[in-house]
């Protein structure tokens, strides 16, 4: 966040800034942002359905990926 922080000094102003980074269930966390606040957003979905990585949270069939994916999407379009 620093990097980018700084990067971003280059073509904006720091006064009207805010970056928060928010972790948890995308599902979850979406709901509780306002329409229309955000104008950048960085996602990190998995992108591997099904592969073992240890975590067993994260296995989904594909539907249900599939599924996750449209939702997170559609959420999106409304905070931006």
């Amino acid at each position: 966040v620093i990097t980018l922080m700084a990067y971003w000094n280059i073509f904006i102003s720091m006064d009207n800034l805010k970056l928060e980074v928010i972790q948890g269930s995308a599902l979850s966390e979406l709901k509780n942002i306002k329409m229309d606040s955000v104008d950048l957003m960085i996602a990190d979905p998995p992108y591997n359905p099904g592969k073992d990585y240890g975590n067993t949270h994260d296995i989904k069939r594909f539907d249900e990926y599939i599924d996750f994916s449209i939702k997170w999407n559609w959420q999106s379009t409304d905070i931006l």
